[in-house]
């Protein structure tokens, strides 16, 4: 995943407050570098629940969002679909498993 954050659809025309965009993973991530365990950073994973586009910012606007719920991702199939191929997108064999 590129980091950034390439939301195209209507939601990025409105302000900040009233899109329907969620933070996944505030100002941290889970990379290989540190055996997949939580590492702080300046970035954070976004999520529309319109589209479904996830990416990750370092933008001012992330604490302005609310963070992920429970159930989020299933209220939209594409953004269901979006974070599921997020999830894949990390490596396999001997790190399988490690999250």
């Amino acid at each position: 995943m590129s980091v950034s954050f390439s939301c195209h659809c209507e939601e990025r025309r409105k302000p900040v407050e009233q899109r329907r965009w969620v933070v996944v993973t505030r100002k941290g991530n889970y990379s290989a570098f540190n055996g997949y365990r939580w590492a702080s950073s300046a970035y954070s994973d976004v999520l529309c629940l319109f589209c479904g586009a996830i990416g990750r910012t370092k933008a001012r606007f992330v604490d302005r969002l609310p963070d992920s719920k429970p159930g989020d991702l299933e209220a939209n199939p594409l953004s269901q679909q979006a974070h599921e191929e997020h999830l894949s997108s990390r490596p396999t064999g001997r790190w399988a498993g490690c999250k």
